[in-house]
């Protein structure tokens, strides 16, 4: 192939695909796009007197660092006459792992089984007939390791990087043909709600590797970011569509035009998403409540808890139901107050207002 058409060649099949690529994904999502069609249609449908409104930028933030999300662990440290004392409590694999390279680095899951064995293997040991000749010291461990459990059951959850990344922002909504949220999403944080009642009991094991198994659902995908983000999205373009719906003056052109929206647009498109995407969040904030309510229980039995402040900030901010300023109250509040404007709008043309089913 001559040189100059080996060039040519090599700029389009190359080249050309990576001048494009920044171009991917700077525009609007489709759910943002369909729910500006739908706004700008009732708008020029209804003739009220509301001018365009442009979407400011989001205002969510990232979920906590690891600083700011994790709380402190004490390592605990014996001398090496203690140590020989505690032989027969075979914690010589434990702790040689936790001294190994790799122990120092754990991750908060493999620090949650490191302390579940180790607290499971000290108590095994100090009902033992041949119990180490330091018993007061055994307690003192048992103690002292029991008391921080709900301290690393926080590390291994509220403050894990696969969390975090569950939360992360990618600028880009669930679409308008969502389906559901997985089923898989509700079996990880049910297993780690199962964590609760089991930390630190000997006779439970707690597999590493379903637990990895877990993590692995919770951080392949920010579905938590995802669906904030479509409960920002949504709450905007519910609230100009109800400011539109609110100045709409009731008369024969109106009522028709405005029925063919709400048929096409609104009944036909976006009440089942906006319906999904309610049953997704509150099944997700019931998760997360469940997650939070089995560490508490934790504290009451093992141990005192306190939360980050950053982190109870976030989940304050947007994930709680009983606060009316979150962004997921706030998200529910402007679909049922879209649902009320319709029903307002419809009522006064003569339909029936339960057209507008709420979900």
């Amino acid at each position: 192939m001559p040189r100059r058409l080996l060039f040519a060649w090599l700029f389009a099949r190359l080249l050309v695909p990576l001048l494009v690529l920044p171009l991917v994904g700077c525009g609007p999502s489709g759910a943002e796009r369909a729910l500006g069609a739908y706004v700008a249609d009732l708008r020029g449908a209804t003739s009220a007197p509301v001018p365009a409104s442009s979407r400011p930028p989001s205002r969510l933030v990232w979920y906590p660092s690891p600083e700011a999300r994790r709380l402190e662990l004490e390592d605990h440290r014996v001398g090496f006459s203690d140590y020989r004392a505690l032989r027969a409590c075979a914690l010589d694999d434990l702790i040689g792992y936790r001294n190994s390279i790799l122990g120092r680095v754990m991750l908060e899951s493999s620090r949650l089984v490191y302390e579940h064995r180790m607290l499971g293997r000290l108590q095994r040991c100090r009902e033992q007939p041949e119990a180490p000749s330091l018993p007061a010291q055994l307690d003192a461990l048992i103690a002292s390791k029991r008391d921080q459990l709900p301290r690393v059951l926080w590390n291994a959850t509220f403050g894990s990087r696969e969390l975090a990344k569950f939360f992360g922002i990618s600028g880009e909504p669930l679409d308008l043909d969502a389906g559901a949220m997985s089923p898989e999403i509700a079996g990880a944080f049910d297993r780690l709600v199962a964590l609760s009642p089991a930390l630190g009991s000997p006779s439970v094991e707690i597999s590493q590797s379903e637990l990895e198994q877990a993590y692995a659902v919770l951080q392949s995908r920010p579905y938590g970011g995802e669906l904030l983000e479509t409960a920002e999205l949504l709450g905007f373009y519910l609230d100009d569509a109800s400011r539109v719906l609110a100045k709409t003056r009731a008369n024969g052109s109106v009522c028709r035009s405005g029925a063919r929206v709400f048929e096409e647009h609104y009944r036909g498109r976006l009440e089942p998403f906006l319906a999904q995407r309610r049953r997704d969040g509150r099944k997700l904030l019931e998760l997360m409540d469940r997650l939070a309510k089995s560490i508490e229980l934790l504290a009451d039995r093992s141990g005192e808890l306190v939360v980050p402040p950053e982190v109870a900030s976030y989940l304050e901010r947007y994930l709680a139901l009983d606060r009316e300023g979150s962004l997921w109250r706030r998200f529910e509040r402007s679909a049922d107050a879209h649902v009320r404007a319709w029903e307002t709008v419809l009522g006064a043309c003569g339909q029936p207002p339960s057209v507008a089913r709420p979900f």
